[in-house]
């Protein structure tokens, strides 16, 4: 493994504003890891399996809007908590709800965190550079969802 790659950040983000607006505060905060970005949880998901062949890079987090076409965000996380292999990936949720009911889901299936957009953007800016201290905090190899046991 090349221990100089970047932990890669795969965003599942249906409105192409709101990645614009991710991309550009990302930049803005010193966040310059790779960004993958999906526009629905299918497409997601699928990218998901095909890294489970390709264990030499795999995203290291995944951040996922929840009201999207296809399969939901929620429905994208409860898929990955019941893959053996995923099921440790680090999720957050980035979406516009505050519906108590999406927050609890949230959490119920072990996300990491539940980042509310707000229309300035001050909290989602505040969550940028929490991702950005936490990639830089991750040592390569040795992705989360990828254990020996599952390896094996």
């Amino acid at each position: 493994m090349n221990d100089n790659k970047q932990p890669i950040i795969a965003l599942v983000e249906d409105e192409e504003m709101d990645v614009r607006h991710f991309k550009r505060l990302a930049r803005k905060h010193g966040l310059n890891n790779p960004i993958l970005v999906f526009e629905n949880g299918d497409q997601a998901f699928a990218y998901l399996q095909e890294c489970k062949a390709d264990r030499d890079h795999p995203p290291v987090l995944l951040l996922t809007d929840i009201n999207m076409p296809g399969i939901t965000g929620h429905e994208l996380i409860e898929a990955v908590r019941k893959d053996k292999i995923l099921a440790n990936l680090v999720v957050f949720v980035v979406s516009t709800s505050d519906l108590q009911s999406d927050i609890n889901r949230a959490y119920a299936n072990k996300v990491a965190g539940y980042i509310v957009k707000d229309s300035a953007g001050t909290s989602l800016a505040e969550s940028i550079q929490m991702l950005r201290h936490y990639c830089s905090s991750v040592r390569l190899p040795g992705y989360s969802f990828i254990t020996k046991s599952a390896a094996v």
